[in-house]
């Protein structure tokens, strides 16, 4: 410490220890450490799913909540738990380049592609992005060794044998692998729950024991929780009271089919969100328009018996209503099932009457907008690959606007997928770049771009230039800018912060699309996202659109449509037990009111707090902490602007002069030189751009840039200094090294100059309920259980269940800190005639704040000497004892006020561990008895025997995992409730003011 400031490493020290106590209060463990804004609905359920026995969920709420954002909070969490941790994250195509930017720029991790560059070197990413055709191409590409959660984003897009596989690895029912993934998180607004294909496939994910046992019984999963449900129903109906509440909660966690299921809507999150301005362009066709509707539709009346729209003729009629090259298309590939005579008339009145109402429909509204708003920018839903084309070249020909080159961006469909995902990758997110970054004008897409692409950063205005007759494609494509947005969680509703989203559709009068439009309508298809529908509401509604199409949809039908919709509000999976169910809007609300009602932990430094997020100040008392370390000399930083874009500020850390590597060697920081090695960070969300910047430039000649981070929870330089400052601390200041008296000027306006010339000890106490229950620890019995009498197949599947069990203890942790959350204990002592009198709490606060209140310099306390013994060790002693003691019986006073209230929480948390393993064991009896009584020929008896034996072993490990983390937790919650601090640090100073 020789080259240290001892006053400011002992701050820098406290201030480290104060993050820490953040990140583990109001912070989730760390979760909300990503740069973004937390919502309520997001802090409630990546609380619930970060506080569950173990992490298995499907978040399905509605288009534009913020899903992603919520799968990244609980992956930060997972890390600053365990810096080790991996995850694999399966999505679309069109979605793995904004998964690759939002790990970065928001999740503090680099996400590599399967086929980067970073893979054929060997390197195993904290975050493995993987494609649909990865997976066709080589599903041991999913191989669970080695990796913990596995991130399945939007399955209802990938092809149904894709999904398959991902379920296979996530319940370990099908797949020959001795493991599988034993964290698994869904995401998808629309999982299609109410189709039974879709609806076992998730569950296989988050209840894989669930959906064995109904294999086993040869039942479908809904009928075996319908029948769970059904019979917790009943054990608690004759209670009441407490008593009911207390079962009925314990019966939802146990036994509920939306356990382990978020949905959350826009009508109870609406105000966090734009308005949606529905605009229909009703449109005069021509004379030659007017007769292709009419033989479209003779042409759909040919197939009476045809029901599928996936399929000809529908495709093609559909076609016929976009462009005049979509109409020769679609006549070409109708011509072996459609009369010629009909389609030659077709195509002699396209020839004869060229005239495209449609384009100069859209011709109006794109002039009309820009006439009155200049820099507006539009997303146009074209169709298909012939429609893109032909706008692109059409429309820069009259209009002026998009003249320019670049004026226009478009992305279609692939015509086929290439070997290396990450060029696939490349090409997709280059093709919407021009657009969300500010040249191109207008976006032209196909009707197949739905879920996971988020252009709201970058438009309010979508054009269905042509409708797609999909309300489910309709409803993802207005989601690409109906979204939480920047700014939204202070609710600005101005228009400059994308308050309002017009949604514009050009309907041709009297076609098809019209009379589809009004089945739309009666289902409020454009007001508002779907929810999930049933398999029953599916058809209703398909049936309604082909009626529509085939001028067959009656009134009543409409009604029906009408009526149907009304029972929309809010609904989800429908469970017996929802009254238990504590993730309604309230009780969200609730829990996000208890966490921003936490008083910011001292000693925090932040000028006006009143109205303020505990996000916000502590980002200021973040800053405040920086301005320490560079006071110090602990680390040297300053304030930089982007050499590219000089509004993009930032901030630059890297070692001081002379003091290369230390005093904390940051893991992602070079010690060459400050050019090269320095690191570049944001500290405010709200200086964050929209779409957030990847890299910056300090410095000319910076060719490629360098990585922008975000210093929070997470982020390793944050992380690093934490962790290093604390050892420093621990090392310096635990009282058995340190005994002279550092001696400080302050300003004659400090809150302390009336002490000047005292001497004070400051001392600080510091305990954590992290790792409480031991997760390294893990009993001889389990490994003795998986290496006795087993073959190697046996052992290795043994060893997976012991990695589960790990992982149990883990959730287990995460749980105890959400409910015994750090404390931090500051006590200053004033010595006056020879005793030691304590200061009060607010004196004793700014004791430990340089900066004071605002975290300003008003000068900041300046360090004199390192220290001289101007007072008896002995004295000083004593009062070293006397905190020491008072901070023990705080932290025993805290544990006996917790014990009682928290004994319920633990009884119920204790019961449903034992609920999963009796379902585990059920499900592992289950497949004994089908196999013991499978008939096989004798070269297969002794395999046969082996598999018997395996499973009894596995029954046997279930139990006694049941046992052990049973006790491991009612341990862990006893060494929470009496556990000793695990830093105390003691600093002795004498403040003196200027003369």
């Amino acid at each position: 410490m020789s080259s240290l400031d001892p006053y400011f490493l002992f701050m820098s020290g406290v201030q480290a220890l104060r993050r820490r106590a953040e990140a583990y209060t109001w912070g989730i463990g760390g979760a909300l450490g990503i740069a973004a804004d937390p919502y309520p609905h997001q802090i409630s359920t990546v609380r619930r799913i970060l506080a569950d026995t173990r992490i298995r969920h499907l978040v399905a709420d509605e288009v534009g909540l913020g899903k992603t954002v919520q799968a990244l909070m609980v992956i930060n969490a997972l890390r600053v738990q365990n810096p080790l941790h991996k995850t694999v994250v399966v999505a679309p195509e069109r979605l793995l380049g904004q998964w690759q930017s939002e790990a970065w720029t928001r999740g503090h991790v680099k996400a590599a592609v399967v086929g980067s560059q970073e893979i054929e070197r060997g390197e195993t990413p904290a975050i493995l992005l993987v494609r649909p055709r990865d997976i066709q191409d080589n599903s041991e590409i999913l191989d669970p060794d080695g990796r913990h959660l596995i991130v399945v984003d939007e399955p209802q897009s990938m092809p149904l044998e894709v999904v398959e596989r991902i379920a296979q690895y996530c319940s370990g029912l099908r797949t020959t692998t001795a493991g599988r993934f034993r964290q698994v998180l869904v995401l998808s607004a629309t999982p299609r729950l109410g189709d039974a294909r879709w609806r076992d496939l998730i569950f296989e994910m988050i209840e894989p024991e669930l959906k064995g046992i109904a294999n086993q019984s040869d039942k479908s999963i809904l009928d075996l929780l319908t029948a769970r449900e059904a019979a917790a129903v009943e054990r608690i109906a004759e209670l009441s009271g407490e008593e009911k509440a207390s079962a009925g909660r314990l019966a939802f966690e146990c036994s509920a089919m939306t356990r382990r299921i978020s949905r959350q809507s826009r009508k109870a999150w609406g105000k966090y969100l734009p308005v949606r301005d529905i605009r229909t362009v009703l449109f005069e066709p021509t004379q030659a328009e007017v007769e292709r509707i009419g033989e479209a539709d003779s042409i759909l009346a040919q197939f009476p018996n045809r029901h599928d729209q996936a399929m000809a003729p529908w495709i093609q009629v559909k076609a016929m209503a976009r462009s005049r090259r979509s109409v020769r298309a679609a006549l070409d590939q109708l011509t072996s099932q459609v009369d010629n005579k009909m389609l030659a008339k077709i195509r002699q009145a396209a020839t004869d009457d060229p005239a495209d109402s449609r384009f100069e429909a859209l011709l109006d509204v794109l002039s009309s907008e820009w006439s009155s708003r200049p820099d507006e920018k539009f997303i146009i839903v074209a169709g298909d690959a012939l429609t893109i084309d032909m706008l692109g070249a059409a429309l820069p020909r009259y209009l002026e606007e998009l003249r320019n080159e670049g004026a226009i961006a478009t992305l279609k469909r692939p015509p086929s997928a290439t070997e290396e995902t990450a060029i696939d990758i490349q090409q997709m997110y280059a093709a919407v770049t021009p657009f969300i970054e500010g040249q191109a004008r207008v976006l032209i897409l196909g009707d197949w771009v739905q879920a996971g692409l988020n252009l709201h950063h970058a438009a309010r205005n979508i054009i269905f230039y042509s409708l797609p007759w999909d309300p489910i494609a309709i409803d993802q494509l207005i989601g690409r800018i109906d979204r939480l947005r920047k700014g939204g969680l202070q609710n600005e509703t101005d228009e400059s912060s994308f308050g309002r989203i017009k949604i514009w559709r050009l309907i041709m009068q009297g076609s098809m699309e019209e009379r589809v439009t009004k089945a739309f309508d009666a289902i409020r298809l454009f007001d508002r996202p779907m929810p999930q529908l049933s398999e029953d509401d599916t058809q209703e509604i398909t049936s309604a659109i082909e009626a529509a199409a085939r001028d067959k949809l009656i009134a009543s039908a409409i009604a029906g449509l009408e009526e149907l919709s009304l029972t929309w509000e809010g609904q989800g999976l429908p469970s017996a037990l929802s009254d238990f169910d504590r993730t309604s809007p309230d009780h969200t609300i609730a829990i996000a009111n208890h966490l921003a009602n936490i008083r910011p932990i001292e000693p925090t430094m932040c000028a006006v707090r009143e109205g303020k997020t505990n996000t916000v100040i502590a980002e200021r008392s973040n800053e405040a902490f920086l301005r320490i370390l560079d006071k110090g000399n602990i680390y040297s930083i300053s304030s930089r602007q982007d050499r590219t874009n000089p509004k993009v500020q930032f901030k630059t850390l890297w070692y001081t002069r002379g003091n290369v590597g230390f005093p904390v060697p940051l893991s992602d920081v070079g010690t060459d030189n400050w050019n090269s090695d320095h690191a570049v960070f944001l500290t405010r969300r709200e200086h964050m751009s929209a779409p957030p910047k990847t890299k910056v430039v300090t410095d000319e000649g910076e060719e490629h840039g360098r990585l922008l981070r975000f210093f929070d929870h997470g982020e390793s330089l944050h992380d690093d200094i934490l962790d290093g400052l604390k050892r420093l601390c621990d090392q310096n200041f635990d009282g058995s090294n340190q005994s002279h008296e550092l001696t400080v000027l302050i300003s004659p306006d400090h809150p302390l100059a009336q002490h000047q010339m005292k001497s004070i000890l400051l001392s600080v106490g510091y305990v954590e309920t992290a790792n409480s229950t031991e997760t390294d620890l893990i009993p001889r019995a389990l490994h003795k259980l998986a290496s006795d009498n087993t073959t190697q197949a046996q052992s290795i599947r043994l060893q997976a269940d012991i990695r589960e069990f790990t992982d149990g203890l883990q959730a287990d942790d995460r749980w105890l800190s959400s409910l015994l959350p750090p404390q931090l204990y500051l006590y200053a002592s004033i010595l006056e005639k020879s005793v030691w009198t304590p200061l009060p709490p607010d004196l004793a606060a700014a004791c430990f704040k340089p900066l004071g209140e605002d975290g300003k310099f008003r000068p900041a306390p300046k360090p004199l000497s390192k220290g001289r013994a101007l007072v008896a060790s002995s004295s000083v002693e004593r009062c070293k004892s006397s905190h020491e003691i008072t901070i023990k019986s705080r932290l025993s006073t805290d544990g006996k006020q917790l014990s009682t209230a928290l004994a319920m929480e633990l009884s119920e948390r204790l019961s449903i561990i034992a609920s999963e393993a009796e379902t585990t064991i059920e499900l592992r009896s289950a497949q004994h008895e089908a196999r013991k009584s499978d008939v096989v020929g004798d070269f297969q008896r002794e395999m046969l025997r082996g598999q018997l034996a395996g499973l009894e072993k596995r029954i046997e490990m279930a139990d006694l995992v049941r046992r052990l983390r049973r006790q491991a937790l009612s341990k862990g919650m006893d060494n929470a409730l009496n556990g000793r601090p695990i830093s105390v640090w003691h600093l002795s100073l004498r403040l003196i003011c200027p003369s």
